[in-house]
């Protein structure tokens, strides 16, 4: 798609692989923004469109290695509440990603 200062409607669906309903609902919901021209007719900028993406961009594809295995421990617990072994491993691994955040580790922000 060549720079333009503002696409159409029809030119952002195609850029972002879905639907002309699906991105007037995600402008309805306040996902996307654009600039009115004429009053009635929508345009969105470059930056408008990658707002919509970064913010779309889900943070659980962006776990790191020890926060997966923390959650799966976690689930284990849950689907084995009495399960010592599981509590144990757990316990493991929260003290791991407290020795992180100690540490001024990167992979935990937290």
């Amino acid at each position: 798609m060549e720079e333009k200062l503002l696409y159409t409607a029809r030119e952002v669906a195609e850029l972002l692989s879905i639907s002309e309903r699906s991105l007037y609902n995600a402008l309805k919901a306040g996902k996307i923004e654009c600039t009115r021209v004429g009053g009635r007719v929508l345009r969105f900028s470059r930056a408008q469109v990658n707002d919509y993406i970064a913010a779309e961009t889900h943070p659980r594809t962006k776990l790191t290695d020890l926060e997966r295995r923390l959650l799966q421990e976690a689930r284990n617990v849950l689907d084995y509440p009495k399960d010592p072994i599981a509590l144990a491993r757990l316990a493991t691994f929260v003290q791991k990603a407290e020795e992180l955040k100690g540490e001024g580790d990167p992979r935990y922000p937290y």
